[in-house]
């Protein structure tokens, strides 16, 4: 039947491209930098959320012991508002670093965030940090087209593809096989990511 020509196609595509030594050390390069981008993006959460958790602390300390005086006073007193980091800066950093951390409250005037990294740094933070979501997003598809490109083109060129043809089976029938075997190959590589992802949350205490 044709569910079991397309089973055949696709474990048959999915064991070509696993034995292949260039994709399994293309493949260990990769997962070897989304592993760095995890520990790197690990740190930086601990030591930014501390930060911020401790700056939040210290503005609330100063707003309760303030002098006694008048609530409108107190009001133009003003207090700070720190931006609470969440868990998924671990995988993207989103816009942290344009949008600031700290806002002045105070009455009758609307304040911009302050404290913008971009401010501080170079040019070079425009092409982004290493992120596993930066990984993902500009890594990862150029490794899919590089375990996928050759799909057909190997099979024509070694005559597998008019043996099959020969046999009866319809383009579809070996598209729909090979579509399913590099499909299970994509995801098989994209599996450590999320695992070193929900490790990464579960030793934080976010999972």
């Amino acid at each position: 039947t044709n569910y079991q020509i397309i089973k055949t196609i696709a474990r048959k595509e999915f064991t070509s491209v696993v034995r292949e030594k260039i994709v399994a050390v293309t493949w260990g390069i990769f997962v070897l930098l989304v592993l760095v981008a995890g520990l790197t993006g690990m740190r930086h959460y601990k030591r930014e959320k501390a930060a911020r958790e401790n700056a939040a602390q210290l503005f609330r300390e100063q707003w309760l012991h303030q002098d006694p005086r008048h609530p409108h006073i107190a009001a133009h007193f003003g207090n700070f508002a720190v931006m609470p980091l969440t868990a998924l800066s671990l995988f993207d950093r989103g816009m942290d670093a344009y949008s600031g951390k700290v806002v002045y409250l105070e009455p009758h005037k609307q304040n911009d965030f302050s404290f913008k990294p971009s401010e501080e740094q170079d040019s070079s933070l425009r092409f982004g940090e290493l992120t596993m979501a930066l990984i993902l997003q500009l890594l990862f598809p150029l490794f899919i087209i590089f375990t996928c490109f050759d799909s057909f083109t190997r099979e024509k060129e070694t005559g597998n593809l008019k043996m099959l043809y020969s046999q009866g089976i319809s383009f579809a029938t070996i598209y729909l096989g090979k579509f399913a075997g590099r499909f299970l190959t994509v995801l098989f590589l994209f599996l450590p990511c999320l695992l070193l992802l929900f490790v990464t949350l579960c030793l934080l205490g976010q999972a």
